[in-house]
């Protein structure tokens, strides 16, 4: 059996091996999706229209609804969130998506699902709706359904966070933010919109995201990303003394993560560490033309 864990302690996911297969073609083109669309996108390029051209290189709706619920079932929400939302756009939007879809936003775990007839079942449809709207580019009446349900729940757990997610992908970093600090009232303790809110500020300003990803590690130390993300904001503050063994702990987790190697390139060279930097670097060109392969193959 193949142990899928998660970013939070909670998930503990195990992926049957007859699944695994499918699985993996997929996450393949899914890892390229969320890497076009993260706050490293380079030139003019916004992260909706990276998502778009993701999702273009993307499996069929069946590969994609298979792999959305079992990244669902292992608590990548963020991943099943691309690949479910991406069924929006092929006309695909019954009860069942638009449950599933509202899960990852929520955070929640198909488990965990409030039970049907219920507010949280209710919740959950409506956020999924609302997304799926979204994904559809009908933003305004995304944002009305958004701020309804924030307007009738504003304490429920991820609602906040939920929006700011929207705003995001809007690349609204102010709104998105603005969001993610009202999760952060009702959850003190959430690393999630920590994370969030750091990402956002590193297209900004680096200097104010660093309490948030510097929080988040010291929350839970256990989480890749978290290291990853504060080592580029350290990095970008030119703090490269911090980054790097922030950026080293996320190698070790995620040692076929490319951005890593390149954020590590650029942090040895500051260093004067020349040799590690050409390592990390030569890492890094032979996992983006890994990842190219496996974008290739799947068209």
């Amino acid at each position: 059996m193949i142990h899928v864990r998660e970013a939070s302690p909670r998930a503990n996911f195990v992926i049957p091996p007859t699944v695994l297969p499918r699985l993996l073609g997929v996450v393949s083109a899914l890892l390229l999706m969320v890497s076009v669309g993260q706050a490293q996108c380079t030139g003019s390029e916004t992260s909706s229209d990276a998502l778009a051209k993701g999702t273009a290189q993307a499996p069929g709706p069946n590969r994609l609804s298979e792999a959305g619920l079992l990244l669902l079932r292992a608590g990548s929400f963020k991943a099943a969130q691309i690949s479910l939302t991406s069924l929006c756009r092929t006309g695909m939007q019954g009860a069942e998506i638009l449950e599933n879809i509202g899960l990852a936003y929520l955070r929640i775990s198909p488990k965990d699902a409030p039970a049907g007839g219920t507010t949280g079942a209710e919740i959950a449809q409506r956020v999924g709706h609302a997304a799926c709207l979204a994904a559809q580019k009908r933003f305004e009446e995304a944002r009305k359904e958004y701020y309804a349900l924030e307007e009738q729940y504003p304490r429920y757990p991820y609602i906040h966070y939920a929006v700011g997610r929207f705003w995001a992908d809007m690349d609204d970093v102010s709104a998105a933010v603005a969001e993610f600090q009202e999760e952060l009232k009702n959850q003190p303790k959430d690393i999630n919109s920590r994370l969030e809110i750091a990402a956002g500020e590193y297209k900004l300003d680096s200097a104010a995201g660093l309490p948030y990803a510097e929080e988040a590690v010291k929350l839970n130390p256990l989480v890749p990303s978290a290291h990853y993300l504060l080592g580029l904001l350290y990095l970008d503050t030119d703090n490269y003394k911090k980054a790097i063994p922030e950026l080293e702990i996320a190698q070790k987790v995620l040692p076929k993560n490319a951005k890593i190697y390149f954020a590590l390139g650029s942090a040895y060279a500051r260093a004067g560490r020349k040799e590690d930097a050409a390592r990390a670097r030569a890492a890094f060109a032979k996992l983006n033309r890994q990842l190219q392969s496996s974008s290739e193959a799947m068209q």
